[in-house]
């Protein structure tokens, strides 16, 4: 049969400091209901959750935990229908002292750009560490312990790293001072000093790239899964929006969106570029899954290969009716082209 699994401390599941074996099971089965209930009400389906978080024979997990904590670790049975049909498997530890660790790390950057930069770290040893890019006028008056202080209350320390990096990075802003950090942490503890590396991102200049849109058209979800049954995770949605964003020459990067046309009224594109430019970078083909009777607008800008920005390109308004919808054999075959 399938099951779910997770590792959570002990005393974030169960109020009590001595549980009993059965208290510890009931929490195990709340965890999974509560899962459960609320990636249904995010909208997945019980066949999606089922199939990407459960899973059937032997499986490994490796998780990243705090140091002198009492975990569980368990493995709860659920049936196809989300039903627990069995006492969970839990078994409890506790992790021991962390050794503070000789790694020096050495930070760098390359390919400074106005909105990019690549972070580099060389380290001495495989420890693990954490690294952040902070805008240094922030921090310019807080002390060592202060950041490392800052930087676990507002991110947390799972995103632990393990020997050399070289991180490429957009969404930063041009002429700006930045404050590059990093510090061993291993277990919920800080296990080196704090390094740092100051650069500055140069001022912005308008590129003349082109840039464009190509509407290829909405389509029906029913009538493409009707074809192809890979689609099914999107029945939820009425069409597919589909476009795509054209440069001249080839963008290093693109950033596009579409929006209803209400949330663009009196945005002009100063503010749209600011705004697209605060997302991740993505491939020239969109699809975005909608409702009908809805009416869009397309929005894509360009970053050439010196980091400069291009002018903001916007559809005009786009109907999404049933009435209107494109051939659900021609979206596939732009989608295989």
């Amino acid at each position: 049969g399938r099951y779910f699994i997770f590792i959570e401390p002990v005393s974030s599941l169960v109020q009590s400091e001595n549980p009993t074996e059965e208290e510890l099971k009931v929490a195990a089965m709340d965890v999974w209901y509560t899962f459960l209930s609320v990636y249904l009400q995010f909208g997945f389906s019980l066949d999606v959750v089922m199939r990407d978080y459960t899973y059937e024979g032997e499986q490994t997990s490796s998780e990243s935990l705090n140091a002198n904590t009492t975990y569980m670790a368990v493995a709860v049975p659920v049936a196809d229908n989300g039903v627990v049909y069995g006492y969970p498997t839990v078994n409890t530890f506790t992790t021991g002292d962390v050794e503070m660790s000789d790694n020096v790390l050495t930070l760098s950057v390359r390919d400074v750009k106005p909105r990019s930069v690549t972070l580099v770290v060389e380290t001495t040893t495989d420890d693990p560490y954490l690294v952040a890019l902070l805008t240094k006028e922030y921090y310019v008056d807080m002390t060592d312990e202060e950041i490392i202080d800052y930087y676990l209350a507002n991110f947390g320390g799972d995103m632990v790293i393990n020997g050399n990096l070289e991180f490429p990075m957009t969404g930063i802003e041009p002429n700006t001072e930045y404050l590059m950090v990093a510090f061993g942490y291993q277990g919920g503890v800080v296990t080196t000093q704090l390094y740092t590396h100051e650069f500055a991102t140069p001022e912005e200049i308008k590129s003349d790239m082109s840039v464009k849109i190509n509407y290829i058209g909405h389509f029906d979800v029913d009538e493409v899964i009707a074809l192809n049954a890979s689609y099914a995770d999107y029945s939820n949605s009425d069409a597919m929006l589909t476009w795509e964003v054209v440069t001249e020459p080839k963008a290093a990067a693109i950033y596009r969106a579409a929006y209803k046309i209400d949330a663009l009224a009196n945005v002009d594109d100063e503010v749209l570029k600011q705004t697209l430019l605060a997302r991740q970078p993505n491939a020239a083909r969109v699809i975005n899954f909608v409702a009908y009777g809805t009416e869009y607008v397309c929005c894509a800008v360009a970053v050439d290969e010196n980091g400069n920005v291009s002018d903001v390109y916007r559809t005009e308004p786009i109907s999404v009716t049933y009435e209107t919808r494109g051939n659900a054999q021609d979206f596939l075959d732009y989608m295989s082209s």
